[in-house]
């Protein structure tokens, strides 16, 4: 196999155009704490220590899968050997480990919840991915990477809100998730729109009681909300896994508007189109290297 091959396969164990969506929850987070002005060298070890933890959690999600891969996903790099398994083990946890280093050199607070993160990871990939709790265990990591970007600052009651729909969002999109094997079902469809209709309206509530000030909020919020629900409807009538699939690459790297709404909502709309830049690179990536 040659070079270019081993690192293309690296890429798609990685997830790496979805890494993008990792360093738009610290950015966001990082803005709307400082008010637009962070700290730079204390962000980019965020950013970095984010980053670890969120590859960390694919390639061991692949390790943990190897028997599913095999069989419903035998072209991924594990199951179609072109990474050795002991290897993308060694990676999984070396990843993790460094995630935590470099949240302890950001402090004390940064390194207690990557710690809450790097077991929040672990427990969805080898314990409840499958289970019910599947969706909820997945949407706590994610919860949990937006509060390592408010790390730097007390973690109070508005922090815990701000991070709150990117919660729910990831809620649906992990239930939708759910349908890209087999034929979807109706009721997941359904469920993931409603999941993530609820991390909108959650949006429009923090604007209602000033916690997102910006004045015109809700005329992207709402427009937004259609198109999510006009895709999910589709998929309701006439979806097949592929286009599950399509839709879930869509949604996926779709954290990174939501958490460039939610900076607009807190008023810093210069900061808002930095982070929602960050879409450019993950779109074309995402174009050779899959993301679910």
């Amino acid at each position: 196999m040659s070079r270019p091959q081993r690192l293309k396969a690296l890429a798609q164990l990685t997830r790496l155009p979805a890494g993008f969506t990792a360093v738009s929850n610290i950015l966001a987070a990082q803005f709307i704490a400082t008010g637009g002005t962070p700290v730079w060298s204390e962000a980019l070890l965020l950013v970095m220590a984010s980053l670890a933890l969120y590859h960390a959690g694919m390639v061991l999600n692949d390790c943990f899968d190897f028997a599913t891969d095999a069989r419903e996903r035998p072209a991924r790099p594990l199951p179609a050997g072109l990474i050795p398994r002991r290897g993308a083990w060694a990676l999984g946890w070396g990843l993790l480990l460094g995630g935590l280093a470099a949240a302890a050199a950001a402090g004390p607070r940064a390194l207690a919840v990557a710690a809450l993160l790097a077991v929040l990871v672990v427990a969805y990939d080898g314990f409840f991915k499958g289970t019910r709790l599947g969706p909820l265990a997945m949407a706590a990591c994610r919860y949990t990477n937006w509060l390592l970007g408010f790390s730097l600052v007390a973690l109070g009651t508005e922090q815990l809100l701000l991070a709150l729909p990117i919660g729910l969002y990831i809620v649906g999109v992990t239930t939708l998730g759910r349908q890209e094997t087999g034929t979807p079902a109706r009721l997941g469809i359904a469920m993931a729109a409603l999941a993530l209709a609820a991390a909108l309206a959650v949006i429009l509530v923090l604007w209602w009681r000033g916690t997102l000030p910006f004045p015109w909020l809700p005329l992207v919020v709402i427009p937004a909300g259609g198109y999510l629900l006009w895709r999910h409807l589709g998929l309701m009538v006439h979806g097949d896994a592929g286009a599950v699939r399509g839709l879930m690459t869509v949604l996926i790297l779709g954290v990174i508007p939501l958490d460039a709404l939610l900076v607009l909502g807190a008023g810093l709309p210069w900061q808002a189109l930095a982070v929602l830049a960050l879409l450019v690179p993950a779109r074309l990536l995402a174009r050779a290297i899959y993301v679910t």
